[in-house]
């Protein structure tokens, strides 16, 4: 008897062991309405890469087969397949095409460890013909070993997140940890969401441009850091796309790189721990419409010189944007607050140390009040503030010239205030001045006028109507 018994047990745990045996087992979810399934019907709910054979140490060919196998598996489905923690990473020598609604998930990016060897892409969409896919990508690093290499490509996702993960340098050479380049005008790169990502050690860390009439539209950024990368982002070409948080940690070369394809694009809160000989901005002036929030300094350059530890901007008229022209000079063109290493003043912004060496300007509206020289001819330098006023201290008859270093959309106040004791002389504006019929301020007041710049002419837009006491 203990023979036969014996026996039917060895059967059965040979059925159990088969790859249907989960079928034999039964399996209902604790609560009232919970229907049985079978322990495999619940088991194929999710997808280990494990199942296809991903191990931490099998070889490189092996586990790219594996993964590929992995996600393919739920082409058909959608679905996300989990890689689990290993204190070894999982090697990879070949590019993961990954399937329309497919994503991979790990157990965090400090857990989960993936290593490509290959000089590709290692992630990136599987699609057919010209059609663009959706994913998502989570919790865990991505090492790049080789020469070039880059770690995700998302030029052909739509609708997609990507969140805890750090892609990191393994190896020394030139790779790139994220990459949209778009080079079909058919491909969508749409509405992609980006939480927590970490850029470790790499040439460049978010690269993004296009060849053709199409770009990567609406890209969202919650997190990013950059750490002892060469260059941070550097964005050739984009439309719309928003940054809540950078930070910049040990760079060597350029923090952000924005080229003249760049349409609408802001950064919220950009902080620069430490500087290992690089700078902050590199803005071309064809950017298009940049906003800057608030910038924290700790060490290094900003984008043009010596750190100025902390400074809070906002632009006001966001078509003229932020605008630096050249290599050897550069421009903030807009209506801007700024503060010094006290914090926000409100009352105008400091002069910059060169993009590299050379020398910053700034221009627009920088809400300081300038006092103006008052003689026979008073000169207005537009750079230098908001507000101008010329004070008349006597009877002499003077012109008010035409402003210089202007900026098209810039706004100034122009105020003539009467001290002189009587009736002024005669005011003369300059033909640049599109303005009504003027009336000077009787003694002990004074009268402004509100000019917009067009490119050519300083056009009226408002005035006081009656004398101001000063």
């Amino acid at each position: 008897m203990s023979t036969l018994i014996s026996r039917y047990a060895q059967r059965f745990a040979a059925l159990l062991a088969a790859p249907a045996g989960a079928t034999l087992i039964g399996f209902i979810q604790a609560g009232a309405g919970a229907v049985a399934r079978t322990l495999q019907a619940r088991s194929r709910e999710t997808v280990n890469a494990a199942d296809f054979g991903f191990d931490s140490a099998a070889s490189a060919a092996v586990n790219a087969a594996a993964l590929q196998a992995a996600v393919d598996s739920l082409a058909a489905s959608g679905g996300l397949v989990k890689i689990s923690r290993s204190a070894v990473a999982y090697q990879f020598d070949t590019g993961i095409l990954i399937p329309d609604g497919v994503g991979i998930t790990g157990d965090g990016m400090w857990n989960t460890l993936l290593r490509y060897t290959g000089v590709g892409t290692g992630l990136m969409a599987k699609t057919v013909a010209d059609e663009t896919c959706k994913t998502a990508l989570s919790k865990f690093t991505l090492q790049l070993a080789g020469i070039g290499a880059r770690g995700i490509d998302y030029s052909r996702w739509m609708y997609s997140h990507f969140d805890d993960i750090r892609i990191a340098n393994q190896a020394g050479n030139t790779q790139t940890g994220l990459r949209a380049v778009i080079s079909n005008v058919a491909w969508t790169c749409y509405q992609n969401h980006f939480g927590r990502i970490v850029l470790d050690g790499l040439d460049t860390g978010w690269y993004v441009d296009s060849t053709v009439a199409q770009y990567a539209n609406r890209t969202h950024v919650v997190n990013v850091v950059f750490t002892n990368c060469a260059k941070g982002f550097n964005v050739q070409a984009v439309q719309g796309m928003v940054v809540a948080k950078q930070q910049h940690n040990e760079q060597t070369g350029v923090g952000v790189t924005l080229g003249a394809g760049v349409d609408r694009i802001a950064f919220g809160v950009t902080e620069q721990e430490t500087n290992s000989g690089g700078s902050l901005w590199s803005i071309d002036p064809a950017a298009n419409r940049v906003t800057e929030g608030a910038q924290i300094i700790h060490a290094g350059a900003d984008g043009s010189g010596a750190g100025i530890g902390k400074r809070a901007f906002r632009v006001l008229d966001w078509d003229d944007g932020i605008q630096w022209s050249g290599a050897t000079t550069a421009t903030m063109m807009a209506k801007l607050y700024a503060d010094d290493d006290t914090g926000l003043k409100g009352t105008g912004i400091r002069s910059l140390a060169g993009l590299g060496t050379a020398a910053v300007t700034v221009s627009g509206w920088a809400g300081k009040s300038v006092a103006l020289v008052y003689g026979v001819s008073v000169a207005i330098d537009a750079s230098q503030g908001r507000d101008f006023t010329a004070t008349a201290n006597n009877a002499t008859a003077f012109a008010i010239a035409a402003p210089t270093n202007a900026t098209t959309g810039q706004r100034i106040t122009v105020m003539v205030r009467n001290t002189s004791g009587g009736a002024l002389g005669a005011v003369t504006w300059n033909a640049v001045f599109k303005l009504a019929a003027w009336t000077s301020p009787a003694n002990g007041f004074s009268r402004s006028i509100d000019f917009r710049f067009d490119g050519t002419n300083w056009v009226e837009v408002g005035r006081t109507t009656v004398d101001v006491p000063n």
